[in-house]
C-alpha cells in the first residue's frame, strides 16, 4: 500500500501518515484551526444558509456583484435592526401580559365590580349616544332640547364614564377637561339612568347593545 520511501521513515512519521489516511475529517479539523480570521469569515459566509451571504465571497464573481450583495445585506440588517427598536420600544412601554383564567368558579359568585356588563367594544355608539340623550335630557339635565354644543359635552361626559375603571382613572382625564361646566352634571348617575323607565323603553326599542 505504502512505497518504500514510506518504511524509510521513523515510525512516528509512519504512524502520522496512516493517521491521516484513516481519519482525514479529523486533520482536517486540526488544520482549520490554524486559519486566520479572513479565511474563517470567508468560510462561514461559504457554508452559511442565510441567503445572500455566499454571494459576497463567491469565487469567479465580478466585484461590483459583490458589492452589491454587500450594500444589500448592510440595507436589510439596518431596517431588521430598526423594526427590533421599534417592537422593543412598544413591548417596554406597554408590555403584554397574558394569563389564563379558571372558568370553575360561577359568575354569580363573582363580586360586581369584577363584572364588565357592556365592553365597550360590543357597543354601537351612535346608537348609545342617542337613547342616552333621549333619558338624561329630560331626566337628569332638565332641558328639552340640546344643542350642538350641550351634544359634545354629553358626548364627553359618557365617554368619561365609560372609561371609569380602576385604577386606570387616568384615561378619564382628557375627557374631563373637556367639559367646561364640570359641576352641572353632577345630577347624572349611571345607576338611576339604567333604572329609569325612559332608559328601559329606549333599551327595549334600540339594539344597540349586542
Amino acid at each position: 500500500m505504502y512505497s518504500n520511501s514510506f518504511w524509510k521513515n521513523s515510525y512516528k512519521a509512519r504512524k502520522r501518515v496512516d493517521s491521516i489516511d484513516r481519519y482525514p475529517k479529523k486533520y482536517e479539523l486540526k488544520n482549520n484551526s490554524h486559519m486566520t480570521p479572513m479565511e474563517v469569515i470567508k468560510e462561514y459566509c461559504n457554508k452559511a444558509t442565510l441567503h445572500g451571504i455566499r454571494y459576497t465571497v463567491r469565487e469567479g464573481a465580478p466585484t461590483y456583484d459583490r458589492m452589491c450583495w454587500v450594500i444589500t445585506l448592510i440595507i436589510c440588517t439596518f431596517f431588521a435592526g430598526l423594526f427590533v427598536k421599534t417592537a422593543w420600544g412598544t413591548f417596554v412601554s406597554s408590555p403584554t401580559v397574558t394569563s389564563v383564567e379558571t372558568t370553575h368558579l360561577p359568575l354569580h359568585k363573582v363580586p360586581f365590580p369584577a363584572i364588565t356588563i357592556c365592553p365597550a367594544v360590543k357597543i354601537d355608539r351612535i346608537r348609545g349616544l342617542d337613547v342616552f340623550k333621549k333619558v338624561s335630557t329630560a331626566t337628569f339635565l332638565n332641558v328639552t332640547y340640546l344643542n350642538s354644543s350641550m351634544e359634545t359635552i354629553l358626548e364627553h361626559v359618557m365617554s368619561a364614564f365609560a372609561m371609569l375603571q380602576h385604577p386606570f382613572y387616568d384615561r378619564m382625564v382628557s375627557h374631563l377637561k373637556a367639559i367646561p361646566d364640570l359641576h352641572s352634571y353632577d345630577t347624572l348617575n349611571v345607576t338611576a339612568m339604567i333604572h329609569s323607565p325612559n332608559y328601559i323603553n329606549s333599551q327595549e326599542k334600540s339594539t344597540y347593545l349586542r
